[in-house]
Parts: structure tokens; sequence; C-alpha cells
């Protein structure tokens, strides 16, 4: 007999009723913690709960954001997602194209995004030095250059990629030289903890091009190693395609690494305010000492013939 007089049967069903929001909670965090088969892996979770639970699951705060610091082992959110336009064409999606002509703005300190987005990026130099960015003759028109010793880069608005579950990124590069290693051609994020980035070398043995994604820090990063460095004193054209097949680098519109370990996307990171051209999330990295020219992010994944486009210096 329970607290209101009623007599539980043997046939009566005694276990415990949660309501359907909070069964929807409970079976997510199940997914979470413990993995259990069936689990969608990504913030939906839809595929892992009853028909009638999934519905809620999906406009539920609770089951629809999982916390950051759960590092990569709840997977991408956006596992389920839809695949790829390719071929659509080079402006479809075309969420920011800095051509790095010349500066901008009544300052001269703005860097014009050519969509008509308004996405400007912002240059930027060390305080109470000359300025550490100059334009001059690029493989395209002008070119922007950076210089590492006084600090320049360039600053671009926060939360560009922020739902974004492909991206490609793809620019001209000529490094000055390699010697500084992990300098970064560009690098989006949070902070030390979140963040992906391309860096034209490494410290490692081979000291070859890298780039990295991770919501855990440098020793949780998904990452793939370039057969070279981005070489200096040349112009190269790189672009990295994070799409359905995972993470692609290309030097002049060749793929050269290729890997579908690469699980991570933009969305993933949050809406991150450190979105930079040629400097690091983390101070001890050196600034890029070299020129970028036709600097554009895309919010989907370009194919190779695309990226071959890009690479001919079509537009």
């Amino acid at each position: 007999m329970d607290r209101a007089g009623h007599t539980l049967s043997e046939q009566e069903d005694t276990s415990i009723h949660l309501p359907a929001r909070a069964h929807a909670w409970f079976l997510a965090v199940l997914c979470a913690t413990a993995m259990l088969a069936g689990c969608s892996g990504d913030r939906s979770l839809g595929s892992g709960l009853p028909p009638s639970d999934a519905a809620i699951a999906l406009d539920t705060p609770e089951t629809s954001i999982l916390p950051l610091d759960a590092g990569t082992e709840r997977g991408s959110v956006c596992i389920g997602r839809g695949g790829s336009d390719a071929g659509a064409g080079l402006t479809s999606r075309l969420l920011a194209w800095y051509r790095c002509e010349a500066a901008a703005g009544a300052s001269a300190a703005s860097l014009p995004d050519s969509t008509g987005s308004g996405r400007d990026g912002t240059l930027v130099s060390q305080a109470g030095g000359p300025p550490g960015y100059s334009f001059g003759p690029g493989r395209i028109g002008n070119a922007l250059d950076l210089s590492y010793a006084q600090q320049g880069h360039v600053a671009l608005p926060a939360g560009l990629l922020a739902d974004a579950c492909e991206v490609t990124i793809a620019t001209w590069v000529y490094p000055n030289s390699n010697d500084n290693a992990w300098m970064r051609v560009w690098d989006f994020g949070q902070d030390t903890t979140t963040y992906m980035f391309l860096t034209s070398s490494t410290n490692y043995d081979d000291r070859f091009a890298k780039f990295a994604i991770t919501v855990g820090g440098r020793f949780q990063e998904e990452s793939i190693t370039a057969p070279a460095a981005i070489p200096p004193l040349v112009w190269t054209h790189v672009a990295l395609v994070l799409g359905p097949a995972g993470a692609t680098l290309y030097f002049d519109g060749a793929p050269v690494v290729t890997s579908d370990a690469v699980t991570l996307r933009p969305a993933d990171l949050g809406r991150t305010a450190n979105n930079y051209i040629g400097r690091s999330q983390f101070s001890d990295d050196p600034y890029l000492d070299g020129d970028i020219d036709e600097f554009r992010i895309y919010d989907r994944a370009l194919s190779q013939d695309e990226i071959q486009a890009l690479a001919n210096g079509l537009e």
C-alpha cells in the first residue's frame, strides 16, 4: 500500500515513471557518460531515444547541448547533418573574402570583406611600435604583408563559423621563412583549450605543415600533417577542407593529406571570439612572417575541382 492508500498488485507496474522530458534527459546523460549502444553521439541524441522521447529531446535544452569540457569523447554536434553541396560555384556560401588589396576605414586599419556582408577584419600591430602590416605586390593584385617582429595580424569577427558543420579556408601564402616553428597561417578559437589552426611548419623532426582542431586542449587534438612544410619564399595556394570525407589539406590545388579520423567541426568550438590571420591562441607561438592574399572562408566543403579553380586564380 502506498502513502495514498493504493494497493500495488504483482501485476501492476512498480517501475519508476519519469516525465517524458526527464526521461529524455536521463537517456541523454547515459549516452554521454556510458556511450550506450544505439545512442546517436551528436547533440540531438534523437536516434537513441524512443520515438516519443526523440521528438522531445530535439527541443529540450538539457539534451541539445553538451558541455565543451566533455572533450572529444562526446563526438561532434554535426554527426547526422546533411552532406555537402560541393560544386555549387565559387561564390556559394562564401562567408568572407579578404582580397588584401589595401586597408580601409577612417584609421586605415580595416581589412575589407569583399562579399558585401560586412565581415571586415581589423589590422592589428604590437602596441607602441611601427605598423606590423603593409600592402604590396601579391599573387593576385596586392597582398597583405605581416611582420613577425611587430606582431602584425588580422582579427576577424567573432562567431564566423559558429554553426558551420563544413568549412573551407583557402588562401595564398608566402612565408618569408620557416625558421619560426608553429607560426600560424590562421587560428580560430576560444582559448588554448578550444581552437583550430593551420601552421606552416612545426618543430617536430619533419617540420611539416599541420592542421589541428580540439575542444580538449593540445593533448586531445584531431589533426592532419602534410608531407612537407609550406615552402618559403614562394607563393603557395593552401586550402583546408572539413566535410563529409573528413579533413583534407591542399597545396596548389592538389590534396596532400586527408583523414576521415578528424570528426570535430567548427560548430563544436562554439562562437569563437579569437579568430586570427597570422596569430595563435598560444602566446608563445610566433606570429606569421610573410604575406597573405585572397583569403576566403566558406561554410561548406569545396570540391577538389573548386579548390583547383581557386589555385588557378579563378573567382
